[in-house]
């Protein structure tokens, strides 16, 4: 190997390493404890106990472990901290999490929910009827903004969902919007307005995240729960080179090694 490709291969290594460091969550909760045990009885930071339930879920717009996930079907929330407190200042920030519902019956509030020293934020999910809500549709809520705020991200479906949330903070972190999409891809261009959500000014900070199931004997199952600066990895990844171009590839770098 020559000095350039060595070079080359150096810099290919550094570059590696830098998006490793600066992708790195703030939370990345795989729920990764006994199948079998309550989240907050598993080591965990938790508050209260969601099941631990095995396989975890899976998307294919995701890349994750199958793992295992945290399931409620009783009147329960449980938070964690983030260990930070986000909005302080300009910055953009992104929630994303698997979610599989199971009913619309009796108006359910299933939701991930952010909070700011113990008061609720914001939720996205299934939200009741709370504020001008359908409990037909995924929305998503600001609360401190009038009951009207809840756009909606896509009709109630049983299939695992994939949800995004990108909240934008300007002005020192007194201006907000939150955009959300419903199983976006990597096609998916997250710096355009998606059911956005604008506040000029007086936006919340927050610092804890909570796993809600409310109002319903239904079945919800949440997973991949990823708080980040940085946005998450969307697949599908450019498609597969045909066999036949694979195989020329691989003859054609074997000859040029000879």
């Amino acid at each position: 190997m020559n000095t350039k490709r060595v070079f080359q291969a150096a810099v290919a290594v550094m570059v590696l390493f830098s998006l490793s460091q600066t992708s790195r969550a703030d939370l990345f909760e795989q729920f990764d404890y006994t199948a079998g045990q309550d989240v907050n009885a598993a080591n965990s930071a938790w508050s209260t106990g969601f099941d631990i339930v095995s396989p975890g879920l899976q998307h294919a717009s995701l890349d994750g472990e199958t793992g295992n996930a945290a399931q409620e079907n009783q009147s329960n929330r449980s938070t964690i901290s983030l260990g930070a407190t986000y909005g302080d200042e300009n910055e953009t920030v992104y929630l994303s999490f698997l979610a599989r519902f199971t009913s619309i019956d009796n108006d359910p509030f299933n939701t991930i929910e952010l909070y700011n020293g113990g008061t609720r934020e914001y939720a996205i999910g299934l939200l009741r009827n709370d504020g001008n809500s359908s409990d037909e549709q995924f929305e998503h809520r600001d609360y401190d903004l009038a009951n009207s705020s809840t756009p909606d991200l896509g009709v109630f479906n049983t299939n695992v969902n994939l949800f995004v949330v990108k909240f934008t903070y300007t002005s020192g972190g007194d201006a907000l919007t939150i955009d959300a999409w419903l199983n976006p891809d990597d096609l998916t261009d997250l710096n355009a307005a998606s059911n956005r959500i604008t506040r000029a000014s007086g936006a919340f900070d927050f610092d804890a995240l909570a796993m809600a199931a409310f109002a319903t004997d239904a079945m919800v199952t949440f997973d991949e729960i990823r708080v980040a600066t940085t946005a998450p990895t969307l697949l599908p990844v450019p498609a597969a080179m045909p066999a036949g171009l694979m195989m020329f590839g691989l003859l054609a770098m074997r000859r040029r090694s000879h």
